[in-house]
């Protein structure tokens, strides 16, 4: 296996592994996953709200909120809401990567220079 193909096997295996970071939390009663609270939370945990977070959280708005497919409630069962979390995983990775696919070829179009060139081979007999 090639290099690219190892690397798309990893990030596969991770993707299975990603409702983890739903599930451990959840079982575990250690509320949601790090990094993920929306500002309300965090001015509750924190006890201020930092200035530009207000005004940040308004430029970006996820195409799957909450990793979920829409139609997904806070009663949907777990392992719902883990294919949800695998589903986004994998559309996130073919996203990002069709995208930087794409930007890779734009960039390194085949041409005839020399550093696109295999070297000459010696023979040491």
């Amino acid at each position: 296996m090639n290099e690219i193909g190892r690397f798309w096997t990893i990030l596969f295996l991770l993707a299975i592994l990603s409702p983890l970071g739903l599930m451990v939390p959840e079982y575990f009663g250690a509320g949601g996953a790090w990094g993920e609270d929306s500002p309300s939370e965090v001015q509750k945990i924190v006890g201020f709200l930092p200035a530009k977070m207000t005004e940040l959280a308004e430029i970006w708005q996820a195409p799957l909120p909450d990793y979920s497919l829409p139609g997904t409630t806070e009663t949907t069962p777990l392992t719902s809401k883990s294919w949800d979390y695998f589903l986004s995983a994998v559309l996130g990775l073919l996203l990002c990567g069709g995208l930087g696919l794409v930007t890779m070829r734009l960039l390194f179009r085949k041409t005839s220079a020399p550093y696109r060139t295999q070297p000459p081979t010696v023979d040491f007999k």
